[in-house]
């Protein structure tokens, strides 16, 4: 049981390195209030072959998946034992979530991130991590990163 939550732990930072990416990489795109809309037909097909393109909305789509698997994980991560610090961070996450703020979204996620990193040292120095045990880790993330 304490390998699966450390699993647990380990795959919630993970995904917490994707949302830190795809957030930092979503708030310098430009977004729809930016893009005008001039009459034109050409505008039209810019702004939807921008959403739709690689650098677009896969980005915002993949942002919110991910959000969500790391709100499921929380919940997973405190059920499996971590209950003072699970809940930290499923409320942090709800709070990035519903509150559109800028900065409350940057203190939560700075808080969330100190939380998974002293969680994650604190159980490594109990059982510890293996060449194996990172690379279940890494390939858990990314089959719950492109599979789901």
């Amino acid at each position: 049981m304490e390998r699966a939550r450390q699993l647990t732990g380990e795959v919630l930072l993970c995904l917490f390195l994707v949302l830190l990416a795809t957030g930092v990489y979503s708030a310098t795109r430009p977004t729809p209030a930016i893009l005008d809309y001039d009459g034109s037909l050409e505008s039209v097909y810019s702004m939807v072959s921008y959403y739709n393109g690689h650098e677009g909305l896969s980005a915002y789509v993949l942002h919110a998946d991910v959000s969500t698997m790391f709100l499921a994980g929380s919940v997973v991560w405190a059920l499996l034992g971590r209950y003072r610090e699970g809940p930290a961070v499923f409320a942090l996450g709800l709070l990035m979530l519903l509150v559109g703020n800028t900065w409350v979204h940057l203190v939560a996620a700075l808080v969330i991130a100190v939380i998974l990193v002293r969680s994650s040292w604190l159980e490594a120095r109990v059982n510890r991590r293996t060449p194996g045990y990172l690379a279940a880790t890494l390939a858990f993330t990314a089959f719950l990163v492109v599979v789901i």
